[in-house]
């Protein structure tokens, strides 16, 4: 039993560091819940609560939303945007035939979450944590928005593949790309951390 104990001890205090960072990237995400879904519901220009669950929620499906219709006209495809409603929540997205709705979990919300629960607390300068912070917010934004792109040409053009290719297909790549995303951002960081040495 003591055998037992003694490697678990060790286990503990030789990965220290790997352990305080899942601790505080736990902590983080819980955090970042909280912030991201307190709920000051916004209102339409006429009073009506409309639908959102706090700016932040309203400012996201806005930017998906309106860009997304713009680079699908691009594409040829009639997409035009539905913000009437009252007890619904995010904005629709309308391609004559077939119709999906944007909401908080589509804006990619969650992926910045994992992702800065794994940055901000990784062990190294604050300086790096920010960089690697701001750079991939950004990032993240970009590939949502072309997983939104893929997902109306083929809500436009193959209905009958939109649930599997929104709710697994297109799920694996954002988790795959949050993962590739927080590798380049430690490969970076170690790189930073030589060249100040």
């Amino acid at each position: 039993m003591k055998n037992i104990q003694s490697r678990i001890t060790d286990l503990f205090k030789n990965n220290r560091s790997v352990w305080l960072w899942i601790l505080w990237g736990i902590l983080t995400a819980i955090v970042l819940q909280v912030v991201t879904h307190i709920n000051i519901p916004t209102y339409s220009a006429n009073g009506y609560p409309d639908g959102f669950l706090n700016p932040l929620e309203k400012a996201l499906a806005y930017a998906t939303a309106y860009p997304l219709v713009a680079i699908l006209k691009l594409f040829g495809i009639s997409a035009s945007i539905e913000t009437a409603f009252r007890s619904n929540t995010g904005m629709y997205i309308n391609l004559g035939q077939f119709k999906f709705q944007i909401i908080y979990e589509c804006t990619g919300i969650y992926a910045w979450i994992a992702y800065s629960a794994a940055v901000l607390p990784y062990p190294t300068s604050w300086r790096n944590r920010l960089i690697g912070f701001a750079a991939g917010i950004p990032f993240i934004y970009v590939v949502n928005l072309i997983r939104f792109v893929f997902l109306g040409m083929i809500g436009a053009w193959w209905p009958n593949a939109f649930e599997f290719a929104h709710a697994y297909l297109w799920q694996l790549i954002i988790i795959g790309f949050v993962i590739l995303m927080f590798w380049g951002f430690v490969a970076w960081s170690n790189k930073q951390k030589t060249l100040q040495a």
